[in-house]
């Protein structure tokens, strides 16, 4: 029988059976000690307990130098028992590539790599400071495993008691000292010798931004004193002077030298396939062009208008070289997006050094290799979601993207995506069921240019904020069970860095217009004004503004905060005129536009998001979204296209997309055959725990919990509406499982949400998670999605 027809026929119940019988025959019919030679021991678990002082036991167990077999879920060794499962018998392709992707071999306990770890403990906390640490094991044999428990007592650490230095030149004793408030060596801390690493390395960072392009961390060496007793130790921070080799074995003493930058060579169009010695490239052809006091050397036709790539450099001719400015060239070089490599190379103007000012010149070299100016792509995609307003939704899209990354030769990046979609969608009323087509097409337009056009083109603005301006156009054509629509957007908008931490994002001018044709006359059945109004054709000129935290600093950051607020204001503007003129009203008393109505409305919304790395394969992420809207002025509604929604792949996952809501409407009973299923205020807050299964393949566990409301007014049914004193009582909540797969450039997920509680139903009846009478066709909703969900 096939197994998804099996799956969909067979109750949860079933399922479960069949998921506890599997369970345990991978945990106790295939013993974890299966594979493990005789004599030998499985390492089971490891271990550490602190007596004594805080010490961070996430960063002593890096130092383990032999860990156990995987866990699922912190419990169960998948892995392992999936190659008890699959080792032995007959050789066969498939068994070799599960064994070896998806099984681990059994650790075996080794007593030189336990031994091995004890010293990693003890040399680790030497480099804190605790010289006279004790470790102690516990090694337990039972049944063929053994668990292994260290003791770590750190006794009292050595702490700094005087820091003094010793400069041998006489041109950097007043740099270092005067800088020695930012020194990361304090008195009285930890005799950290990590941190005296770190030290180094600021002090050769400090250097080399002023100018000391050959100074390097080798110079500086730590001298420390600890006979005093009483854990306390002096230490003395040298710098060694430059030694010049003045004969085959004699050296002289100098003051290090600081490098200007005289010259830099930009290659536009560098081959990689050559070297990057600028002396045998001065072999190849090259054409020169000498702008601003750069030279650009390329290929019989220069690629890139040359004041693009200057604003991207952060040094020029005559300046004191500096790291940093090196570094910030290599990070926006790289972000124009047209380069897919970037190399940046210095050689020394030996001819040029000056002894009297103790002061030497560089020819900078910038190696850019570019990506493919222009790509086309295409994407086919199934879709398994509601359309407008719930229901079954199957289908199919597809988008045909056009890329050019340097459209008029300022590194202005074009993209161009047709899509087309056809769906049939089935809407439930009253326990029956009406079946639609729909479909859609269009086209979208996104420019960046980077740069602002207006009102900011000072190169000094540009290298500090490295700002974007980006225009989007975009019209769209969609055929619903209730009407057609016709979705119009124009836009003008800036993007730019802030910090390290901060980007801005501000679209000054938007403007969108909304048409309706073959409206289903039953829409308006109720005569309510709030569903009239949301199907009205409308212009909507809006501006918005968003920040953007995000607090991660390293790839390896162990826990993050990312923050997405977005203000949006909307007809402000129009509606000033319109008073002031005396614009054209309808028969609603609004000003019209071209004989349409405009919008005017606030809205708000904010996204946080923390993760937290609990190992290299277990994330665990929480997101809280809260966002509402308030209409004034021209409007009494916020036009639908701006409405909030529930449900879906990136919401409530147990609900399929603008299903959920408003508040406690259940639109399946309620006889509307067009339900409205949007709103003015939303609230969602999701919990979701990630985990490395094998190969590509991570596997997740979810809980969502939200909703969305109406306003607080008589002009909506009360069960929709927000009234804070209650609106707990209206959270819908949902659970379930997913699956992602890991391709590297894109991840693909499944997610397989299950209503826990439904707050559309009676009173009494809302909490509809039941495993012995589940339907897996009936109340498992599937999500297929791009990218993770948060």
């Amino acid at each position: 029988m096939n197994l998804a027809r099996y799956i969909f026929k067979y109750k949860i119940s079933t399922l479960l059976k069949l998921f506890i019988s599997s369970f345990l025959l991978l945990n106790y019919a295939c013993k974890s000690t299966r594979y493990v030679p005789k004599g030998k021991y499985l390492l089971n678990k490891v271990k550490i307990e602190t007596i004594g002082q805080e010490i961070n036991k996430d960063e002593l167990y890096t130092y383990i130098q032999q860990k156990p077999n995987r866990k699922t879920f912190f419990v169960f060794k998948f892995h392992l028992a999936v190659y008890n499962i699959i080792n032995g018998g007959k050789e066969r392709k498939i068994k070799n590539w599960i064994k070896n992707v998806i099984g681990e071999e059994p650790v075996i306990f080794d007593e030189y790599l336990e031994n091995k770890t004890k010293k990693q403990l003890e040399l680790a906390l030497k480099n804190k400071g605790y010289y006279n640490s004790e470790i102690t094991d516990s090694i337990i044999y039972k049944q063929r495993k053994v668990n292994i428990e260290y003791f770590v007592k750190p006794n009292k650490p050595y702490t700094i008691n005087l820091i003094y230095y010793e400069i041998q030149d006489s041109l950097l004793e007043p740099i270092i000292l005067n800088d020695k408030e930012n020194s990361l060596i304090k008195k009285t801390t930890l005799l950290n010798i990590d941190e005296l690493q770190n030290e180094r390395i600021r002090i050769t960072n400090l250097l080399q931004n002023l100018g000391y392009y050959k100074f390097s961390k080798e110079y500086i060496y730590y001298e420390i004193d600890t006979i005093n007793g009483n854990n306390k130790a002096n230490v003395k921070i040298g710098i060694k002077p430059f030694v010049r080799k003045i004969g085959q074995n004699t050296f002289i003493p100098e003051s290090h030298r600081k490098y200007f930058i005289k010259n830099i060579n930009i290659y536009t169009d560098f081959d990689p396939k050559y070297s990057f010695d600028p002396k045998e490239l001065l072999a190849v052809d090259f054409d020169t062009l000498k702008y601003k006091g750069f030279t650009f050397i390329y290929n019989h036709k220069l690629n890139i208008k040359p004041e693009i790539l200057i604003q991207s450099i952060y040094f020029s001719n005559n300046t004191l070289y500096s790291k940093k400015d090196v570094d910030l060239s290599y990070e926006y070089l790289t972000a124009l997006r047209v380069y897919k490599l970037v190399n940046i190379t210095f050689s020394e103007e030996l001819i040029n050094q000056n002894i009297e000012t103790n002061s030497g010149t560089l020819t900078a070299h910038i190696f850019l290799t570019p990506l493919k100016r222009q790509s086309l792509t295409f994407e086919v995609e199934g879709t398994n979601s509601s359309a407008n307003f719930g229901g079954d939704n199957i289908g199919f899209a597809s988008n045909l993207i056009y890329r050019n990354k340097n459209l008029f030769r300022g590194a202005e990046l074009l993209d161009v995506s047709t899509t087309g979609a056809f769906g049939v969608q089935t809407i439930k009323i009253n326990q029956s069921k009406e079946t639609y087509q729909t479909y859609e097409y269009g086209i979208k337009t996104n420019l960046y240019i980077p740069k602002f056009l207006l009102p900011f083109h000072s190169t000094r603005f540009i290298k500090k904020y490295n700002p974007k301006t980006i225009i989007p156009l975009a019209i769209n054509f969609q055929n619903r069970p209730a009407y057609k629509r016709n979705i119009a957007n124009f836009g003008f908008g800036y993007y730019w860095k802030g910090s390290k931490y901060l980007n801005y994002i501000v679209k000054p001018f938007n403007l969108n217009y909304v048409k309706y044709s073959n409206l289903d006359t039953s829409l308006l059945d109720l005569n309510i004004s709030y569903l009239y109004n949301a199907y009205i054709d409308q212009f909507i000129p809006f501006s918005n503004y968003s920040l953007i935290y995000n607090s991660r600093k390293e790839k390896d950051d162990k826990k993050y905060i990312y923050i997405l607020s977005n203000i949006e204001f909307a007809g402000n503007v129009l509606n000033g005129i319109g008073s002031i003129a005396n614009f054209q009203k309808s028969e609603d008393d609004n000003y019209t536009l071209l004989g349409s109505a405009f919008a005017q409305y606030f809205k708000y919304d904010i996204d946080f998001r923390y993760y937290l790395i609990l190992s290299e394969t277990n994330k665990l992420v929480y997101r809280n979204f809260v966002g509402f809207g308030l209409p004034y002025g021209n409007s009494k509604i916020i036009p639908s296209i701006k409405q909030f929604y529930s449900g879906g792949a990136y919401s409530i996952r147990a609900w399929q997309a603008r299903s959920l809501g408003p508040g406690r409407i259940n639109y399946e009973t309620s006889g509307t055959k067009y339900p409205n299923q949007l709103g003015d205020i939303k609230f969602e807050t999701n919990l979701e725990y990630r985990f490395k299964m094998f190969w590509i393949i991570e596997g997740a566990l979810f809980v969502d919990i939200g909703n969305i409301w109406y306003q607080n007014n008589n002009n909506f049914p009360v069960e929709g509406r927000f009234i804070l004193s209650q609106f707990y009582k209206d959270l819908a909540i949902g659970t379930g499982i997913g699956t992602r797969f890991d391709f590297s450039f894109f991840v693909f997920r499944a997610d397989f949400g299950i209503q826990a509680r439904n707050p559309s139903l009676p009173k009494g009846e809302q909490w509809v998670l039941n495993l012995s009478n589940f339907n897996i066709t009936e109340d498992v909703v599937l999500n297929l999605a791009i990218g993770y969900p948060f």
